[in-house]
């Protein structure tokens, strides 16, 4: 008898078994984009979603949207929902009562959770019919109310729109995302919704998103910035105009998931084609179906470990946490979320920190100033004066600025901003850590 020795050969399927799962596991999951140093992502558990169950979780998602049933000719159907196989499916079909201007059938998941800043991420594969692939944020009531109709507004995230089955690449192929900021204005004595204020990135993906599955997020950063990403990569900012509101996208917004038509469809479909789903393709389920295998939702927190009060500036014991002069106050010029904290010439604030003797210490901040010159003195200090470590901020844009210390034979000391310089200074995202 001849024997085989299987040993290389099961060495080799055990590697590409391994390879593969980790592919799975790894690359086909990207984790969130770098953190401020100082902080890190908290999963929101009340807006994330494996979708390995049966049915759809009612404690976190509306099988529709409560305040819109879609946009004509396609209706939203709670019936086209469902949970399969480890996903969130979004179908299309035909419908089966026509009414009015609705004649097609799509669906819509909304979050029933709010929040406020953050980073948003689905991993899912779009649908291959002339119906839209979603995944986006609105505010689920207006905000700025309580100024009237002129102070009122809506928003609105899109971090991915495609249309999987549109017969050009310009759609089908590439992950569109907006911004639009939806004012109020009084018009003929009654308050209705002004024109929409927007600005969007296009990212070309060069394969058709109803290829595979791939992941579409956006860092909702401040009240004007957004970064999207394709697959774990940056792939565009939008700095939001900010004239007409100086902290536009400042309120809650909820996620949606949702297939539906666009009335500009019958305009720009190419010649030769239909400018919406047949009653074939809409009922197809080799086509109809987007699938969603995650949606996760993220907050920025403070790390374990960094010893700042209030280092973000955000809470409301901010004012409280931190010894503010006359000329150092809270303000609305942040580098994440609302705000950091700005100080004038002469403005100086500082906070006693606790520490372990002996011990060393990273100190970072992201900070900026007005002028090229130095600006604000970022220091370390005993409680008897004596400097451990000072660094002057030195950008006019938001830049880390970053120092390691010891602590000595100190338990306690503090940390000093002031500003000696005639420009402003502003700082956010404070942190104090042991290395």
């Amino acid at each position: 008898m001849i024997r085989v020795n299987h040993l290389p050969v099961l060495c080799c399927l055990l590697f590409l078994y391994q390879s593969t799962a980790a592919a799975n596991s790894t690359g086909h999951r990207p984790p969130p984009p770098a953190p401020p140093m100082g902080f890190t992502w908290h999963l929101l558990e009340n807006m994330s979603d494996e979708f390995d169950g049966t049915t759809l979780d009612t404690a976190k998602w509306f099988d529709h949207v409560p305040t819109w049933r879609g946009r004509p000719p396609a209706e939203f159907l709670p019936k086209n929902v469902g949970v399969s196989n480890g996903n969130l499916e979004i179908k299309t079909s035909t419908h089966p009562a026509p009414n009015g201007p609705y004649t097609t059938a799509g669906a819509a998941v909304a979050g029933k959770h709010q929040q406020v800043y953050g980073y948003f991420v689905a991993r899912l594969k779009a649908s291959r019919t002339k119906m839209s692939t979603t995944f986006w944020l609105h505010s689920d009531t207006p905000e700025g109310q309580q100024k009237g109709c002129a102070g009122s507004h809506s928003i609105e995230l899109d971090i991915l729109e495609t249309i999987g089955g549109w017969p050009h690449p310009s759609w089908s192929n590439v992950m569109r995302s907006n911004t639009h900021y939806k004012p109020y204005e009084s018009i003929d004595g009654r308050c209705r919704q002004g024109t929409t204020i927007s600005k969007g990135n296009k990212h070309d993906a060069g394969v058709p998103l109803a290829d595979g599955f791939h992941t579409f997020a956006a860092w909702w950063v401040s009240p004007f910035k957004f970064h999207f990403y394709f697959d774990g990569k940056h792939v565009g900012t939008v700095d939001v105009e900010r004239q007409r509101d100086a902290q536009p996208f400042n309120g809650p917004m909820s996620l949606r998931m949702v297939a539906e038509t666009y009335d500009w469809q019958p305009k720009f479909i190419p010649a030769g084609h239909a400018p919406y789903p047949t009653e074939q393709e809409l009922d197809n389920p080799d086509i109809n179906t987007a699938y969603y295998d995650y949606v996760r939702s993220y907050a920025l927190r403070a790390a374990d470990g960094n010893l700042i009060k209030s280092p973000g500036f955000e809470s409301s014991k901010a004012s409280h946490d931190w010894q503010l002069n006359e000329q150092a106050m809270l303000s609305a010029t942040s580098y994440t979320e609302a705000i950091g904290l700005s100080l004038t010439p002469k403005g100086k604030t500082r906070q006693k920190v606790a520490v372990k003797q002996n011990t060393t210490y990273r100190l970072a901040l992201y900070g900026k100033n007005t002028a090229s010159a130095p600006g604000a003195r970022v220091s370390i200090t005993t409680l008897s004066g004596t400097v451990l470590a000072g660094e002057r901020i030195a950008s006019t844009e938001f830049a880390p600025l970053v120092t390691t210390f010891n602590s000595k034979e100190n338990s306690s000391l503090y940390l000093t901003v002031e500003n000696p310089s005639p420009a402003i200074s502003f700082v956010d995202n404070i942190s104090l850590m042991a290395r």
